[in-house]
């Protein structure tokens, strides 16, 4: 069959490759269908774009993939994302009779039955697709029934069906991404947007309550053989030779054994290309940060959300003040630039606890910090709809968003004004630091 399989991601302020549609695009390619890729990003007319898109491929499937689910900083933008989303899937499925549409990605496994229901779609994937994509497409293809398919939701009118949960234990076989079907002009732009994403490992050990990884996948790590890894970033450089790599693990340096292992091997072998990826402070130690410089890692994105005693386990974060302090040494001392992303606005926010984080950042001076300040009424941690996930203990929890007193909003726009590696991120508005993301080249400090 003619697949065509469409990246909805089209909000983000830097171009993301999209890992998840590459993978699905591979794994629908290795069961012998016929795939196109069309990623809207680039898109300014995005109704014009999937209509030549349709009528030039001519498919018997769509599946799009949701990345996101909205931007917590917005006031405006989740009913008009959704709404987005909603006018490509009704423009597939008005195409002909014939196409199926499936929903899948990350962003949709968070709330299925909200995407389907709104949307308009019958079909979705939740979490993985190595199983549930292959049996879903031969099942189209042979007009049979889709019920019962791992990882598959059906909608019925406004009732849902689920098929059995899915994981693999094993990733050893796991395809590659289609990197032939990415759009070319991510390895045409200036900047040092990653160009190509690995995973190396899928699920996370921690609770943290903002995060939805646990719940989605899995409250474990399954980590990927260390040689499949590297064989895959051997080829990337042999067949891309892209100016970055983003290892798209949740935690990069956790479990550190496992961290420590797969930087010999890079080192080894010598396949050098700087990448990028996320890190908690308190796992591993100054050896390890000196082995990721050795295997060319270029900066490290820490996740921490506050850095006041009072705030980090109201996170449900397992680190201190003193952690962010030490990965910032040690990241400083070996080389490896420093991004921190904190959140005011948290579960019982004050000034106080905004005067302590803010006096704990001060200290980080070669690294950059972005603020994010929540819209007032969000609810974080909510969003999750399906059985598999709701009230599901593997999931931190979830709290609104509240506002910020004018004292501690003066405290926050004083530190920005005062610290020039300082981002803040509020109301669709980027303003402080040079740049806009942590992924582009800013001009940074020596260590």
């Amino acid at each position: 069959m003619k697949v065509l399989m469409i990246s909805i991601n089209r909000k983000a302020v830097f171009p993301v490759v999209p890992l998840g549609t590459g993978l699905a695009s591979a794994i629908a390619r290795r069961a012998g269908h016929e795939v196109h890729l069309l990623d809207l990003w680039w898109e300014a007319d995005y109704k014009n774009a999937a209509e030549k898109a349709l009528n030039a491929f001519q498919p018997q499937v769509v599946g799009i993939s949701i990345r996101n689910t909205g931007e917590i900083t917005s006031r405006d933008q989740p009913d008009s994302y959704i709404d987005y989303i909603r006018n490509v899937v009704q423009q597939c499925r008005a195409f002909s009779s014939e196409p199926q549409v499936i929903l899948g990605g990350y962003g949709f496994s968070c709330a299925p039955e909200a995407f389907l229901l709104h949307c308009g779609a019958n079909i979705g994937i939740i979490g993985e697709a190595e199983i549930a994509l292959p049996s879903l497409l031969d099942r189209v293809q042979k007009q049979l029934s889709l019920e019962n398919i791992p990882n598959v939701i059906l909608r019925k009118n406004e009732d849902f069906i689920y098929g059995p949960r899915h994981r693999l234990e094993e990733l050893g076989n796991i395809s590659w991404p289609a990197w032939d079907l990415y759009d070319q002009r991510y390895h045409q732009l200036e900047t040092t947007v990653p160009a190509m994403g690995i995973q190396t490992k899928r699920g996370c050990a921690f609770r943290c309550l903002d995060c939805d990884v646990p719940a989605v996948d899995s409250h474990y790590y399954r980590l990927r053989p260390v040689d499949k890894v590297v064989d895959e970033l051997e080829q990337i450089k042999k067949d891309i030779d892209p100016k970055w790599i983003y290892f798209a693990d949740n935690i990069f340096n956790d479990p550190p054994a496992y961290a420590d292992k797969l930087c010999r091997e890079i080192i080894r072998r010598g396949i050098f290309i700087p990448w990028v990826t996320f890190a908690v402070p308190h796992r591993g130690n100054k050896d390890l940060y000196a082995l990721m410089k050795e295997a060319d890692c270029l900066r490290l994105v820490y996740e921490i959300q506050s850095a006041s005693t009072e705030m980090l386990p109201r996170w449900k974060k397992c680190f201190q003040p003193q952690d962010i302090l030490q990965a910032a040494e040690w990241s400083n001392e070996v080389g490896i630039q420093t991004f921190f992303l904190i959140q005011f606005g948290g579960p019982q926010e004050t000034v106080e606890t905004v005067r302590e984080s803010i006096k704990v950042c001060e200290q980080l001076k070669y690294a950059r910090v972005k603020i994010q300040i929540p819209r007032s009424g969000l609810k974080l941690g909510s969003i999750f709809d399906s059985p598999w996930a709701k009230n599901n203990p593997i999931h931190g929890g979830e709290f609104e968003a509240g506002d910020l007193s004018p004292e501690a909003e003066e405290l926050i726009e004083q530190y920005i004004e005062n610290n020039k590696n300082v981002l803040l991120e509020k109301d669709d508005v980027i303003a402080g630091a040079q740049g806009t993301s942590l992924f582009e080249n800013y001009t940074w400090d020596k260590v």
